[in-house]
């Protein structure tokens, strides 16, 4: 048997994390996330899941998403929430192209921000089934805790996991938050993210990201 190339490792391990998970959430998806015309029913139709409702959840401190500058204009990936024989239930949904990569620009660097994605958007599934920042019985959210949450948990586990070769992972993810708008909702998050990881160390794991914070 011939090694594994690098892409083929990375792939590998996007598929571990779908397996250990599937607890949590059965539906993972590529989409065109860029698409004006999407919604979640259109996004579970067009992938044939079934369900009976969406979930929506709201969070009475923010007044506007869009003011508070959290929007889907840049994310990479989403998760929708549904019920179906009134159970909730998780789908998520991944760009197909993950911060502008595509496969065929960089297979490796494709499938390494796709693990990021799927796991902080895992996190997210976690959180409803726990219900430990949603509430299912009143379609209450805390918006900002759900974030740092998700944040807080990526971070942990591949932070733990870094002998393994999940450094790569860990600094890459530390890039990206400091990267990250400096809008009123983000920036409580990262004050959030920060009472875990400091922002000294979140700069000296970026500082050996394989793709650099973005600047805003």
């Amino acid at each position: 048997m011939q090694p594994q190339s690098e892409p083929s490792v990375m792939k590998a391990v996007f598929d571990q994390l779908k397996e250990a998970h599937f607890d949590i959430c059965k539906h993972i998806n590529f989409i065109d996330i860029t698409d004006p015309s999407r919604s979640p029913e259109a996004d579970l139709e067009k992938a044939g899941i079934k369900y009976d409702s969406i979930l929506r959840f709201t969070d009475n401190s923010i007044k506007s998403l869009a003011d508070g500058g959290y929007t889907m204009a840049s994310a990479d990936g989403y998760t929708v929430n549904f019920l179906l024989d009134d159970a909730p239930q998780s789908a998520i949904f991944l760009g197909s192209t993950p911060s502008g990569i595509s496969q065929e620009d960089s297979e490796s660097l494709f499938w390494t921000l796709q693990i990021l994605f799927v796991y902080h958007e895992l996190m997210h599934a976690k959180d409803l089934k726990i219900e430990k920042n949603f509430s299912l019985s009143d379609r209450k959210v805390d918006l900002v805790k759900a974030e740092i949450y998700a944040d807080i948990s990526t971070l942990r586990f591949f932070a733990k996991h870094q002998k393994s070769g999940a450094d790569v992972f860990r600094n890459l993810y530390a890039a990206g938050i400091l990267g990250r708008a400096k809008t009123p909702i983000y920036t409580r998050i990262f004050n959030g993210i920060t009472k875990s990881f400091p922002e000294a160390q979140l700069k000296a794991w970026a500082s050996n990201s394989i793709l650099p914070p973005k600047t805003q």
